[in-house]
């Protein structure tokens, strides 16, 4: 090799070593802008991690609390209205009926729902004989639903 061979060699090798560095210094440049940006908006989710594990924590509390008051006081609802559905062909028959238990229901009203047997709601009206017309009807009972709204359908059979 010729001294202008080396120097052209060394010369080239000098743009490459400074090609090199500054390829690096623009890729760190830019990556470290990236690697901050990515930084940043990690420590800003771990911020609102933190707020919305602090929110769930005061959330289960506040759930703990609730739940310790309905195990002692539930809320009592208590019977407010009362429905008689009567089936029957006629309609002055199934108007007395339904007059004649709307009165026995109407005991029922104001009473708490939990503490209403319905056995002995069933009782009130099933086997009841009511005269209507001269003719003798039996109560029976086919269902019953105790809700704030007390509702009892029954089927009256004429007895001979």
């Amino acid at each position: 090799m010729t001294t202008d061979h080396k120097y052209l060699w060394k010369i080239r090798l000098g743009w490459f070593l400074i090609g090199i560095l500054i390829g690096a210094y623009i890729s760190f440049h830019y990556f470290s802008q990236e690697l901050e940006s990515l930084y940043w908006e990690k420590t800003e989710l771990d911020q609102e991690l933190t707020q919305t594990e602090e929110r769930v924590s005061k959330l289960e509390e506040e759930l703990r609390n609730m739940e310790e008051q309905w195990s002692q006081y539930p809320p009592q609802s208590k019977v407010k209205k009362t429905d008689i559905v009567v089936d029957y062909d006629n309609t002055q028959v199934e108007l007395a009926i339904e007059e004649f238990c709307q009165e026995i229901a109407s005991e029922v009203i104001g009473h708490q729902v939990s503490q209403l047997e319905p056995n002995l709601i069933y009782q009130l009206f099933d086997k009841r004989e009511v005269s209507i017309n001269d003719s003798k009807y039996k109560i029976e009972v086919d269902s019953l639903i105790i809700t704030e709204e007390l509702t009892v359908w029954v089927t009256p059979k004429e007895l001979d």
